[in-house]
């Protein structure tokens, strides 16, 4: 004899907020019974009903301005389903209150400060972020003197064309396509003959071969950190093979 389904009973309305779990533990029956009678009263299967109370705090808060994402936080449950609800069970209008940004005031040191700090070390000092020194000194107007570059002017008509450098990808270290100023030195001739001779690159180093116009070493070809008397003496070498 097949046993006759549970019927939906009276109170089950006064439960409509609790999970599938808590109602399987109040009615002590199984979950496909729980589910049938969620859809029988118009709930879905998945969704965890509102209570009189919850829908009550629910409007409380919306005419309080409080966003749908802290009154879902707050109620343990997500944002689309506190949303769903406020729609389905027509508590009106949510209220959303624009938040005014509060703009910290100017300081009166701010001129004397800038005068001797970076953005970064402003905001340090006043304890503030990077963004909100910058709208300080927009709002002052306040502006930095740039300092002229230091470059020392070049005379390429005094430069001779085969002082000048190229890449060479194929060699060990590259140099760059022009170095913009002629080295007046023993070792600066030597340099040119090296270069009239085919040498690439030769150019100046430290001691840990980095190039740097401020070395006192050269890189010539392949050879790292060379002295100037080394590269003095490679020069007399090539001169004495291209005179023969």
């Amino acid at each position: 004899m097949t046993p006759l389904p549970n019927r939906l009973p009276a109170d089950f309305h006064e439960h409509r907020h609790k999970t599938v779990a808590a109602q399987m533990a109040i009615y002590d029956l199984g979950k496909h019974t729980i589910l049938r009678w969620r859809r029988e009263s118009g709930l879905n299967v998945q969704e965890r009903g509102w209570s009189a109370e919850e829908l009550a705090t629910l409007k409380t808060w919306s005419q309080a301005g409080v966003s749908i994402a802290t009154a879902a936080k707050n109620m343990g449950r997500g944002r689309r389903s506190v949303a769903t609800a406020f729609h389905r069970y027509k508590l009106g209008e949510w209220k959303v209150v624009k938040r005014v940004p509060v703009l910290l005031p100017i300081p009166d040191d701010l001129t004397a400060q800038y005068a001797t700090k970076t953005l970064n070390q402003l905001a340090k000092h006043y304890g503030v972020s990077v963004k909100t020194v910058r709208r300080w000194v927009a709002a002052k107007g306040l502006k930095r003197e740039r300092k002229a570059a230091n470059v020392r002017p070049v005379d390429f008509k005094r430069q001779a064309p085969e002082a000048r450098q190229r890449f060479n990808k194929d060699r060990f270290v590259t140099a760059p396509v022009d170095r913009g100023y002629r080295e007046d030195s023993a070792a600066g001739d030597a340099q040119r003959v090296l270069q009239r001779d085919g040498w690439r690159p030769v150019v100046r180093c430290d001691a840990a071969g980095r190039q740097t116009a401020k070395g006192r070493y050269w890189i010539c070809g392949r050879a790292i950190a060379i002295s100037d008397a080394e590269l003095i003496e490679r020069a007399e070498r090539a001169e004495r093979r291209m005179m023969g």
